[in-house]
């Protein structure tokens, strides 16, 4: 019931005049009580008798609200992006650049802000605005500054306008436009690498001095600010096999990126990708880290695994000290999916469910990744108020920790 739900999060203009949002924790006061003195005069029994009638009319309109509210929960949760094929913005933003993000910084401070994007496939069932929604809020706990999220997605299955639940984030929408690929590549990439290909739009975005890019398949743990110190370019280690040798697979994962965005930058990327063969068959993580290899002599500077790492190296990365053998200390700050199949980084409980030992067992309560990513889902949902039937199962306690035995912990 509406009383007994925690304060939500409300949303206030940041002072100085910055057009960003800052989030502003509501906090929960008492009401007031009225109290009648018999002595009191007509003006108190006016403004008692004002109130009265107030309180009737927003007590019919809650319930007309909560009516509404029941009904949006009808709809399919997982929801299809309605949005057209057209790829245009979903914000009127009065900027001067296509890519543009409107946030103008107060004068004299660090322009320094988070990007990363959610497209998804005009009519098919959306997937990486969820996953953004987990990210963001990881990231909004951790930070204060602006969170920037590019995506074709205008609202969720609930009706919750995006844009309205990532500003209670303090994150901001932006539109996602296509790069265009050469005629070479468009043939034969792959396409899980072509929308990654778009990624290379973040240069654009020349209002900031220095951004940090991040894959939404991904948790942050701890703060990354501190990246912010250093001199771009740097970022993530493909290291898939879980070693910190620099004779193993050093070479850049585009999942974490700090970047100084540069129009130049941009269109020598784009230009590169026309005559560097064979790129696409490594994405554009082969052709970032190429370009500033071989055209800018400035190679990109690569993290190391306790500071970004896959999910399936928990455990075998160095750890921070060894104090007590076979105690583990080397949880990266950033941890680019889950798993393997990355099954913990998403809410859909069957997809988490597996047979073991002859029976069912949800597999992301053994990962402490999966407790985790579903802590700032939630949370993510609650402030930004977006919720479906399977949002709300999987936030549900009693459902989510369902069908594990205890004696499968062994």
């Amino acid at each position: 019931m509406w009383w007994r739900r925690p304060p939500l999060p409300t949303v206030v203009n940041s002072n100085a005049g910055a057009k960003s949002l800052m989030l502003k924790k509501a906090e929960e006061t008492p009401p007031k009580r009225l109290e009648f003195h018999p002595r009191g005069c007509c003006c108190g029994l006016a403004v008692l008798s004002l109130g009265l009638v107030l309180f009737v009319l927003i007590a019919t309109n809650r319930t007309a609200l909560l009516q509404a509210y029941a009904l949006l929960q009808a709809y399919a949760s997982l929801g299809v992006n309605t949005s057209v094929p057209k790829l245009k913005s979903l914000v009127n933003f009065n900027t001067t650049t296509a890519h543009g993000s409107q946030i103008q910084a107060k004068a004299g401070a660090k322009r320094y802000a988070y990007v990363l994007m959610a497209y998804d496939v005009p009519g098919a069932p959306i997937q990486h605005i969820w996953r953004a929604l987990a990210l963001v809020r990881s990231l909004q706990r951790l930070s204060d500054f602006p969170i920037l999220v590019m995506s074709n997605t205008s609202h969720f299955p609930d009706g919750t306008h995006v844009k309205d639940a990532f500003g209670r984030l303090n994150c901001q929408v932006l539109p996602v436009h296509a790069v265009p690929l050469p005629r070479t590549a468009a043939k034969q990439i792959m396409p899980v690498w072509r929308v990654a290909y778009w990624k290379l739009q973040i240069w654009r975005l020349v209002e900031y001095d220095k951004l940090i890019w991040l894959d939404n398949d991904a948790i942050v743990m701890r703060s990354l600010d501190y990246l912010f110190d250093r001199t771009p370019t740097w970022g993530q280690k493909d290291a898939w096999v879980c070693s910190s040798n620099t004779s193993s697979q050093n070479w850049l994962c585009s999942g974490l990126m700090l970047i100084e965005p540069s129009e130049e930058t941009y269109q020598g990327l784009v230009q590169y990708a026309a005559t560097k063969k064979q790129w696409w068959k490594n994405g554009d993580q082969k052709l970032i880290d190429d370009y500033f290899k071989e055209v800018r002599g400035d190679p990109v500077k690569l993290l190391n695994v306790t500071e970004a790492a896959f999910g399936k190296c928990l455990g075998r990365i160095p750890n921070l000290f060894s104090e007590t053998p076979g105690e583990v200390w080397n949880m990266p700050a950033f941890v680019h999916k889950s798993s393997v199949h990355n099954e913990c980084f998403y809410f859909l409980i069957a997809e988490q469910l597996r047979e073991v030992q002859g029976q069912t067992v949800n597999v992301c309560h053994f990962n402490p990744l999966g407790a985790a990513w579903r802590n700032v889902f939630c949370d993510g949902l609650l402030m930004s108020r977006v919720e479906t039937r399977v949002t709300r199962a999987f936030c549900s306690d009693a459902m989510w920790y369902a069908q594990t035995p205890p004696d499968q912990a062994g």
